[in-house]
């Protein structure tokens, strides 16, 4: 009899631990990559990216010069 109560309750947690992982699933979060304007530096960031203006006053330190890098796609980025 105490058998088949364990039986029960490791069948019910089980149930319960596989509804969570499939309700879980579904909530992965997405990566993009944007481009900065005015200079074309390349990031990254998640969804939903909330853009605003905001102007800049000045140019990045000795603008045009700049580095190549690969990430997160190969460009060249500003001294900031």
């Amino acid at each position: 009899m105490k058998n088949k109560h364990i039986t029960n309750l490791w069948l019910c947690c089980l149930i319960i631990f596989l509804l969570i992982l499939i309700v879980n699933q579904n909530n992965k979060e997405g990566w993009f990559v944007y481009q900065q304007l005015p200079y074309g530096n390349y990031y990254n960031g998640s969804e939903p990216k909330s853009f605003y203006s905001r102007p800049i006053y000045r140019k990045p330190y000795m603008y045009p010069v700049c580095h190549r890098v690969e990430y997160p796609v190969p460009h060249c980025r500003t001294l900031d």
